[in-house]
């Protein structure tokens, strides 16, 4: 098998991945032309192909991230969740799904390495949220996050002159990581399969193999909701008495007019200044063309935005804390618990096990066992409720198993039926129920 069919299988021996840390970016080229087969062609995670790199991840965190109280709000709430998450293996075995376990390989996602598991976790959502992708590097017994924007996507396909993502044959072969970017003198390094543990919870729906940033779709909410704090900003900085017209006598020179506005400017502007009397000289006019805020009803314009926000980062306004969220009977105790079971139930879960799907590149899988790798909900103190709704779930069961047994079913078939919901697992002993005693002459017919 060549090295490059066992670097795409994902089981490199220690020699072929030493080999493949030290690759230079023509090492790679030239790697790509093995047996025939052209390999041409790279994606980055943050644009299509062949366009100039745009500066989204840094353009986010810079002007989203930092300026945006709501958006920032929503990336917390979602990355404190997920840094909760401790992986498990799920059995997949008959008679047992669903048991978790641990082993020795998951001490590498446990203690990665520089971060602790929930500083690695969060910061990946951050990236998830930002980017729409997070990439996670095992090197030996570390797993770190790399940058989003430093990461190309190399994909392979026969054609070598047609972009290779549009291909029936397009197989992807690897990554390279370059160290400031693609626009820096670094050097790219590239990375096998089997090292990359690519996160994309959103998928593009125009470039299948990057994902995308759920800040993208609300940019003009952003846009607006920052307006209106500017907006009030500015409300405070002008006297919070806002568009004041003043007439002067009609006598008045420009240079007159100029220096009575500088005045009025410097006696009155600022919110130190708020509600002080205005004088002005003989023949002077003032109106007002907007008194309070109340009028202009700020504060619902505003609380739109963010709650359009709210719900495209799919964390509930009612957790996040918003105006509108707060409101009316959002608050009420069954209402609460159902707005947090439908985020649990809708985006933690499936994103959680998105996550999972994803790290499981970089792990080795139990021999042996069938399973798959998971979460251990136990240890989210957000699903804790839902625990208390499993453990009612379980004692419904078991009552069912107990009856069942008592009725004087096998109880391995019982088992069966309880897992499977399927009654023609089920097969009888022949004795009767409760005390199980055999049946006298006459009553066996009846069994």
């Amino acid at each position: 098998m060549r090295l490059l069919d066992r670097l795409r299988s994902g089981n490199p021996t220690p020699s072929e991945r030493s080999y493949v840390n030290s690759l230079t970016f023509e090492d790679v080229l030239a790697m790509f032309s093995f047996n025939g087969n052209t390999y041409a062609g790279m994606s980055s995670p943050l644009r299509s192909p062949g366009t100039p790199v745009a500066g989204n991840f840094p353009g986010f965190v810079q002007g989203v991230y930092q300026t945006s109280g709501v958006v920032a709000a929503a990336i917390t709430a979602r990355a404190l969740l997920m840094s909760q998450i401790r992986f498990q293996w799920r059995s997949l075995l008959q008679g047992e799904t669903g048991r978790l376990f641990g082993t020795t390989e998951l001490a590498v996602l446990e203690r990665p390495g520089d971060l602790s598991r929930a500083e690695l976790l969060y910061a990946a959502e951050q990236h998830n949220s930002l980017a729409g992708n997070a990439f996670f590097y095992r090197n030996a017994g570390q797993v770190r996050l790399l940058r989003p924007d430093w990461v190309t996507i190399v994909f392979g396909s026969e054609e070598s002159d047609v972009d290779p993502t549009v291909q029936l044959d397009a197989e992807l072969v690897g990554y390279t990581y370059q160290p400031g970017g693609p626009n820096s003198k670094n050097e790219p390094v590239f990375l096998a399969p089997s090292q990359v543990a690519h996160w994309k919870p959103e998928p593009d729906p125009m470039f299948w193999w990057r994902g995308q940033s759920w800040i993208g779709s609300v940019l003009s909410e952003i846009q607006t909701d920052r307006q209106a704090t500017e907006f009030k900003s500015k409300f405070f900085a002008n006297a919070a008495t806002p568009q004041l017209i003043v007439t002067l006598d009609p006598h008045t020179t420009q240079q007159q007019a100029t220096d009575i506005a500088a005045v009025i400017n410097q006696r009155h502007e600022g919110s130190g200044n708020a509600y002080k009397t205005l004088v002005l000289g003989g023949g002077s006019d003032v109106k007002v063309a907007g008194s309070n805020l109340a009028q202009l009803d700020l504060k619902n314009t505003q609380g739109v935005d963010e709650t359009r926000i709210a719900l495209r980062s799919r964390v509930p306004a009612t957790l996040l804390g918003i105006s509108e969220g707060l409101a009316g009977s959002a608050l009420n105790a069954g209402n609460y618990s159902q707005t947090r079971r439908m985020w649990s139930d809708a985006w933690f879960t499936p994103t959680a096990q998105n996550l999972c799907a994803s790290m499981e590149r970089i792990l080795a899988l139990p021999v042996g066992t069938p399973c798959e790798l998971s979460f251990d909900p136990s240890q989210i103190m957000f699903l804790q409720e839902d625990r208390k709704d499993e453990a009612d779930i379980r004692s419904t069961q078991a009552s069912s198993m107990r009856q069942l047994v008592e009725a004087g079913f096998e109880p391995s078939t019982v088992t069966k039926f309880v897992a499977t919901g399927d009654t023609t697992v089920l097969q009888h002993t022949g004795v009767f129920s409760v005390q199980l005693q055999a049946p006298t002459e006459g009553q066996s017919d009846a069994v």
